[in-house]
């Protein structure tokens, strides 16, 4: 869901990843706003019941920007075998994150404040139950924006209050992940330079398997940066065997079409796994959705035809508008998108929905373009951020301070 930390760093493949993941988080609450008859409990008409529906599956694009982003903060970190800068990648990660929250933030708590979502209005007509439960307080004016701010700045990050953007939650697992990531990332390295890397290795993974049982949401990290672990030993790697790799695009589609609430495991395999309670489900839900991150992230990090085409110039485009695109979303589909349905629903029922989607699709993309902009700024002014990088420039070179 992040921008990498540098530009010269980029592996220009996973940018793509990252904003075909940031479309299905789209269209799956797209789905869910003006489609609610897709997830209906017949087996006719449910999109839900077929495998391919990995395509609407949300929560498996955000452990899959989980996994993302535990790659692409540590990687570096392997590459170059120095801690120096982890210090301050730690403390300017709020920040980094905070800056383009707060933006969108207020521009929720103005479209709030005066009266500008309908998606209530959407949700008594289609029975969408995802609208219902989105901003369901009456307006008081400009002192939503002043909330929204403070929502913003912290208690997205501290409180997971964010009801301006309900997006936002994985922001607060975004910045403990983050930092969990790092901190791992730490012992890592200390590790890898005084035993073989195979048995650093298993000790990443167990760990990963212990934290997936604990916290499912932090676990992806850990995952992602065992990615980055062996990326680093296997940078050359070409993947290119056709059997494991039509076996692993089957497993992905399996996993991502039969765990989504709409259609999960049977209650059956949850129990024989002893995980039939609300965080066990949640547990092997995120720990099978990490898994099928991975490999996709290896599909990109390792194929080389698939690493060719995700690094074309508009996928590369896609990927930097994908977090703006995850950010601005939410509000365009309970504003505009919610008007136009209201506007529209005289013509049909189809028509008012296909003509909500369009205008929220392309009022996103467009809304995305100078939200990229700003975050692009704000990345090169949180990169100023480096307290601790005076002490370790003197640690390192003595001589030079």
């Amino acid at each position: 869901m992040q921008p990498t930390q540098r530009q010269e760093s980029r592996i220009l493949s996973l940018d793509a990843v990252r904003g075909i993941a940031a479309l299905t988080v789209l269209f799956a609450h797209l789905r869910l706003s003006f489609y609610p008859a897709l997830i209906s409990d017949s087996p006719s008409y449910s999109l839900m019941r077929i495998p391919l529906s990995i395509v609407l599956n949300g929560g498996a694009a955000v452990a899959l920007f989980f996994v993302l982003s535990g790659f692409v903060l540590t990687y570096r970190f392997f590459n170059s075998d120095s801690l120096a800068a982890l210090p301050d990648a730690i403390i300017r990660r709020w920040p980094r994150l905070g800056g383009p929250i707060v933006i969108v933030s207020l521009i929720s708590g103005f479209l709030m404040g005066f009266g500008l979502y309908s998606n209530l209005q959407v949700a008594a007509l289609n029975g969408s139950s995802w609208l219902k439960d989105l901003f369901t307080w009456t307006p008081q004016g400009a002192v939503e924006v002043i909330h929204a701010l403070k929502e913003g700045i912290w208690g997205t990050f501290l409180t997971q209050n964010c009801p301006y953007n309900m997006n936002f939650w994985t922001m607060h697992y975004e910045l403990i992940g983050s930092i969990a990531a790092y901190i791992f990332t730490f012992f890592v390295i200390i590790a890898a330079r005084k035993l073989d890397w195979r048995i650093v290795l298993g000790g990443m993974i167990l760990l990963w398997g212990r934290e997936v049982i604990r916290f499912p949401y932090i676990s992806s990290f850990f995952l992602g940066t065992i990615l980055a672990f062996l990326h680093h030993r296997f940078r050359t790697f070409v993947w290119k065997e056709p059997v494991t790799l039509v076996l692993t695009a089957v497993l992905c589609v399996l996993i991502g079409g039969f765990s989504v609430p709409e259609n999960d495991f049977s209650t059956a395999f949850y129990r024989t796994l002893g995980a039939d309670t609300v965080i066990g489900r949640l547990s092997v839900r995120y720990g099978l959705h990490s898994v099928m991150a991975m490999i996709l992230l290896s599909y990109a990090l390792w194929v080389p035809s698939i690493r060719a085409f995700l690094s074309r110039p508009i996928m590369r485009k896609l990927g930097h508008l994908s977090f703006p695109i995850y950010l601005i979303h939410l509000p365009v589909i309970c504003s505009l998108g919610a008007w136009t349905y209201l506007s529209m629903k005289s013509h049909g029922e189809f028509t008012a929905s296909i003509a909500a989607t369009l205008v929220s699709i392309v009022t996103t993309i467009l809304a995305s373009f100078p939200l990229a902009w700003i975050d692009d700024h704000w990345l090169v002014i949180c990169r100023i951020i480096a307290p601790f990088r005076f002490v370790t420039e003197k640690l390192l070179h003595p001589r030079r301070s």
